[in-house]
């Protein structure tokens, strides 16, 4: 028997589920991207609602289509534009060849690698156009002198010169794509929107977890993406969607569950893909009951709360490194809702406040609920601060 639940990396059907708008929004508009009428997306989400399993399972829809490639690149940690620029070519090169099966491209590519700087040159005039983009940005990443700049230009090109000499189309999913814009600043991103809006054969789907950054970049008159992308929008599993899963899935273990047991998992996990695949997963190893009942999912609670504390212990000390002051206001804000109750438990100016609760927003760590009200994102990381810190009281 498969596992019931799967957690901690993309899944795809069966363990993922209710995306079927958000899947279907994306398709739509990369069935456009053939006849020119696409536009580039960007996927908006807090941690842990399953936005790079949606683009996974994205990719995997678009298997049967045999003109177009998708390139996925995982933005977390990218060190510099230069390195991004080295992975996206790469990506595109090794996408186009497996989908295409075209091993005498890959094979001609490798042959004038071989050769000296002055040999390709020689020929260079003579080349297919993406052969020859591949060829000069591999040459410009051993000059150490190079512009980052330039080899980013000339590396975004790349897939729209390969697409537009094999008749093919690229969609580039650049996922936790805000970890890597925040550290070039407006620059890279002028730069970026620059190159691709003259592309016609290469869409965009971008994605993050920081929700300011990419609400900015969408919607801010001064980005240079204002009125550039359609936002997509992903939460938390509808509840009705949620049990009927959880339901699905124990079924497949023998298994059952009660009502309030499940009411219990709703409000525990907040109805987010991963922490009701951890629940699950738990409770097949923990449950005393069948049918499963409130003990047996606060007991499960309990182990998949052990498993996460040094997740939680790493986030919360990046965030003493920045400044303190933020560590504090992720405490305060586990207790209170208003803006001057943060502050005044956080021992900062009620007005300073809004000097740092937007780069925690942005961190997807705090969310504003209504007008005036904040809230922690991960409920389950709200308990672990209220525990550390001895907030019951």
């Amino acid at each position: 028997m498969n596992r019931p639940f799967m957690y901690g990396k993309p899944v795809a059907k069966p363990y993922f589920v209710d995306r079927e708008n958000e899947s279907g929004v994306l398709l739509a508009e990369i069935g456009n991207l053939k006849d020119g009428t696409c536009m580039n997306l960007a996927v908006l989400g807090p941690r842990r609602v399953g936005k790079t399993s949606l683009i996974k399972n994205v990719i995997l829809e678009l298997e049967n289509e045999e003109k177009v490639i998708p390139v996925f690149i995982d933005c977390l940690s990218m060190p510099s534009i230069r390195r991004f620029s080295s992975v996206f070519v790469e990506n595109a090169k090794k996408g186009y060849v497996e989908k295409t099966n075209d091993g005498a491209y890959l094979t001609k590519l490798n042959e004038y690698l071989k050769k000296s700087v002055s040999e390709i040159l020689l020929k260079f005039s003579q080349l297919d156009i993406s052969i020859a983009s591949y060829i000069s940005i591999k040459l410009s990443m051993e000059d150490p002198k190079a512009e980052e700049a330039i080899l980013f230009e000339n590396a975004l090109n790349y897939p729209e010169e390969l697409a537009k000499s094999k008749d093919v189309y690229f969609v580039v999913f650049l996922d936790e794509f805000a970890e890597l814009a925040e550290k070039e600043r407006d620059e890279f991103l002028k730069l970026l929107r620059t190159v691709i809006q003259q592309q016609t054969r290469v869409m965009y789907i971008f994605s993050s977890s920081a929700m300011t950054y990419m609400n900015d970049m969408v919607y801010h008159n001064k980005s240079p993406f204002y009125r550039q992308l359609k936002p997509v929008f992903i939460g938390p599993i509808p509840g009705d969607c949620a049990r009927n899963f959880i339901k699905e899935r124990f079924s497949l273990a023998s298994y059952s569950i009660g009502e309030k047991a499940l009411d219990v998992m709703m409000q525990k996990s907040n109805c987010l893909p991963d922490y009701l695949q951890r629940l699950g997963d738990a409770l097949l190893d923990t449950a005393k009951n069948n049918p499963i009942n409130e003990t047996d999912v606060f007991l499960a609670y309990e182990e998949i709360f052990v498993t996460l504390d040094p997740t939680f212990s790493l986030v919360f000390a990046r965030l003493g490194e920045n400044s303190k002051i933020y560590s504090d206001i992720v405490i305060s804000t586990a207790r209170f809702a208003k803006p001057s109750l943060i502050a005044r438990d956080a021992g900062i100016p009620p007005g300073s406040l809004y000097y740092y609760i937007p780069y925690l927003i942005n961190l997807g760590l705090i969310k504003k609920i209504e007008p005036g009200q904040y809230c922690l994102t991960d409920p389950i990381f709200k308990d672990w601060i209220i525990r550390k810190f001895q907030l019951e009281n």
